[in-house]
């Protein structure tokens, strides 16, 4: 006769402790900063998005050689870029390389690169008949303030 009233105490029990439980894990979560952190190859923080604000300046489109630009930066000011890479309209083959630049921003400017691939020299012994095709990138950049 006693087991008819323990075992629903439990699960009242059991109901009150997750109420419990979760009510306390939202307080938490609410301390919690909500944004975007991008650490550079030290390790360090370049950029916290609750903490820094960011504007957008413009955006180009690299083509498909080497080449670098310029911006105007005010003093405190750090330069941040994206790349959506721009897929090839014209068809391409099996034995067509695709090419995609590397970008690197150094300051205040901004530079890409068509590097070879590291495994260029591999392919060259077993393949005779291959080309690389350069795809252009659209770059949207601007400044943490």
């Amino acid at each position: 006769m006693a087991w008819e009233y323990v075992v629903p105490a439990v699960f009242v029990l059991l109901g009150i402790c997750i109420v419990l439980y979760q009510h306390r894990k939202r307080k938490k979560a609410e301390k919690l900063a909500a944004g975007l952190q991008c650490w550079n190859e030290k390790g360090e923080i370049c950029f916290d998005s609750t903490v820094n604000t960011t504007k957008v300046l413009g955006s180009f489109n690299t083509g498909t050689h080497n080449g670098s630009k310029t911006i105007q930066l005010g003093a405190g000011e750090k330069l941040w870029a994206t790349v959506n890479y721009v897929t090839p309209s014209n068809r391409i083959g099996i034995e067509d390389f695709l090419k995609i630049p590397r970008i690197v921003i150094s300051e205040n400017v901004i530079s890409w690169t068509f590097d070879d691939f590291a495994i260029d020299s591999y392919i060259r012994n077993w393949m005779w008949s291959y080309k690389y095709v350069n795809i252009s990138a659209n770059v949207i950049y601007g400044v943490c303030l």
